[in-house]
């Protein structure tokens, strides 16, 4: 502190001035401190979050989950070898029995190959998925951040074509699932799927598209998980049908264009079976349906398979 004198023309008035420089360095040094414990809280929110420390079942899955959902599981490469192993080999390695099924698609279809694999032990499933954005779209509609998430995507719609040309017999089934979210708005798809099935009439074959899962609108599922501590869900662990449906409607309208001019052409919307009455959220039941905010957990994979193989069987061939 220091004092100061001020004169004025009754007197000199003495008075006591503040250091306010101490202070600001103290509230500074304060704020400092507070943001860098702040941003420790936040690198470690992961290893001292009552989900995790308190886990129960779902919590613990999502805490140890991973989403391998690429071809090439470490440069994001899509590679025509690798992919046409993988449409005529099981994991195992063993060449695939007849009839086939073929998985193609981004990584919401490859949520569904194991299921169906059990779900349909008559049937050969093959796994032509890839990885994030990429899919069965043209080469017009590739975007930058598909070319950098998934290098090699423009080679995936011509490698799938020979594949299937040189491969595809009579009564085999192609599967076609993508995050639609993505792909409904791309300006050539009903061409290019109207190209696919036209593709597999040649070949006698059956093609099926797949409508999309309700998405979560949440960064980490851990979020949706029903605790103790979280009476409400967060707002963005549900959404309600009419919107899903709305959003989805696309799609559905270019399936039903494709339906009419293509007889071997068929179009399963599962997402309803996601849902509950009028609401869709992270849970059907007692059933936690994910493993990330927009991929199925195997449990819930499983749901949507046995749909699936109950229309494949009733094409016949299988």
């Amino acid at each position: 502190f220091s004092s100061r004198r001020r004169h004025t023309r009754y007197g000199t008035v003495t008075g006591v001035q503040t250091c306010a420089l101490p202070i600001y360095r103290i509230a500074a040094t304060a704020i400092v401190a507070t943001l860098a414990m702040l941003a420790g809280l936040k690198s470690q929110a992961r290893q001292i979050s009552l989900d995790r420390r308190i886990a129960n079942h779902e919590s613990a899955e999502l805490a140890s989950s991973k989403t391998p959902f690429i071809t090439d599981k470490i440069a994001n490469r899509l590679e025509p070898d690798k992919l046409e192993h993988k449409l005529l080999h099981d994991e195992a390695g063993h060449i695939l029995k007849r009839p086939r099924l073929y998985v193609l698609g981004d990584s919401h279809s490859e949520h569904y190959v194991a299921a169906l694999s059990k779900a349909m032990p008559e049937r050969g499933v093959g796994n032509g998925s890839t990885g994030w954005r990429c899919g069965y779209i043209a080469k017009q509609d590739i975007e930058p951040l598909t070319k950098q998430w998934m290098v090699g995507c423009e080679n995936y719609k011509p490698a799938v074509d020979q594949f299937l040309g040189a491969n595809l017999q009579p009564d085999d089934v192609v599967l076609v699932a993508h995050r639609w979210l993505e792909k409904k708005n791309k300006a050539h798809e009903e061409a290019i799927l109207s190209g696919l099935a036209r593709l597999v009439e040649n070949k006698r074959a059956h093609l099926i598209l797949l409508d999309d899962v309700p998405e979560l609108d949440v960064d980490d599922p851990i979020l949706c998980v029903r605790r103790p501590w979280r009476p409400f869900p967060f707002t963005g662990c549900s959404r309600s049908v009419a919107d899903l449906d709305r959003d989805q409607q696309p799609m559905d309208a270019l399936a039903e264009r494709l339906r009419r001019i293509h007889p071997r052409l068929d179009y399963i919307s599962l997402r309803h079976l996601y849902c509950e009455a009028h609401d869709c959220s992270a849970y059907k039941g007692s059933l936690f349906l994910y493993k990330d905010n927009n991929h199925l957990s195997p449990e819930a994979s499983r749901l949507g398979a046995e749909v699936i193989a109950k229309r494949i069987r009733a094409l016949g061939g299988g």
